[in-house]
């Protein structure tokens, strides 16, 4: 009798056993999986080696490629295509200038000595992000270094990171992240979502205004300082990116006065940030006036199209500079 409840116990034990060493091989296969496929717009909280790369992306979501309607017309993709060099897409959607900081530490660390980093700068963002102490990421880019510290952890963030994105897009009826507004679309012509954008960012820009000069000592030249400091400190060559501005869409939206406080407004902080990168003999395009307002997903994410213009730039700029 006892014989037989310690062979069923066996049994049992051995059967629980290959269930749980099965669904561990099927967790790491599938983890694998989306190591491969990973959305690409979250490759900075990610276990990446960058041996081998020569260039990067570094900013927010105007460098992100949301409004394309797949990845191999992202901006990065084509880019290497034409350069047939490495780029490393280290933009994140919505970052702070904490979180660039934080980004650049990240890349520096990364990135091979003499290679290449695309910095994107956008004038508002000293305006929305004025004062900003704390940055959205603080807990990915947490995250990320105890990923790569632990085999465990590692496989832990890859379930949450992975996993639960794709859970919330089956209860959300989503297939992939292109759904939603994130597809090749133009701002004037694709209902009330480029409108709506544009009055959060009235709200924005309202509440962080001040006058040009305090926000060049306060928030640009610290700004590109550090950033520029974090790059060349580790023997990489920072390329800063004056964005592209939809003005078009301004003037559509905004009563010419505000359209022209706006505006004008902004220009004068590109200008300023101009006379800074060159008195610190910091290489820069400018592209604020590059792109056709028909290339324009809204007032700063470029379409396809859009994304078009700015690879060219950046591989004309890249192919001379190599």
């Amino acid at each position: 009798m006892v014989h037989k409840s310690f062979s069923s116990f066996l049994v049992k034990a051995v059967l629980l056993f290959s269930s749980i060493m099965l669904l561990l091989i099927l967790l790491a296969v599938r983890i694998h999986e989306f190591q491969v496929k990973y959305e690409p717009r979250t490759s900075l909280f990610r276990k990446v080696d960058l041996t081998g790369y020569s260039f990067a992306l570094v900013g927010d979501s105007t460098l992100c490629s949301l409004h394309v309607n797949n990845d191999k017309d992202s901006i990065w993709n084509k880019f290497e295509s034409i350069t047939k060099k490495k780029c490393f897409p280290g933009a994140v959607s919505g970052i702070t200038n904490v979180d660039f900081i934080n980004a650049a530490r990240r890349i520096a660390m990364k990135m091979p000595a003499y290679s290449t980093v695309f910095i994107d700068v956008l004038p508002h963002r000293f305006i929305m992000n004025r004062r900003s102490e704390k940055g959205k990421y603080d807990a990915q880019f947490a995250d990320v270094l105890k990923q790569e510290q632990s085999v465990i952890w590692n496989w832990l963030y890859y379930l949450k990171l992975d996993y639960v994105t794709e859970l919330k897009h089956i209860l959300r009826g989503k297939k992939t992240d292109r759904d939603g507004d994130n597809y090749n679309r133009v701002w004037n012509i694709d209902g009330n979502v480029a409108r709506e954008k544009y009055e959060a960012f009235i709200r924005g820009f309202n509440k962080g205004l001040a006058p040009v000069d305090d926000l060049i000592v306060e928030e640009v030249k610290p700004f590109i300082n550090e950033i520029s400091s974090i790059f060349l400190g580790a023997k990489i060559k920072p390329v800063f990116i004056i964005m592209p501005l939809n003005k078009t869409e301004i003037y559509s939206y905004s009563d010419k006065i505000q359209a022209d406080i706006i505006y004008n407004t902004l220009k004068e902080i590109k200008v300023r940030i101009e006379m800074h990168l060159g008195d610190r003999n910091l290489l820069y395009m400018d592209l604020f006036e590059a792109v056709p307002d028909k290339c324009f997903a809204d007032l700063l994410h470029t379409n396809t199209c859009g994304d078009e213009i700015l690879v060219k730039n950046l591989a004309d700029f890249s192919i001379k500079d190599y």
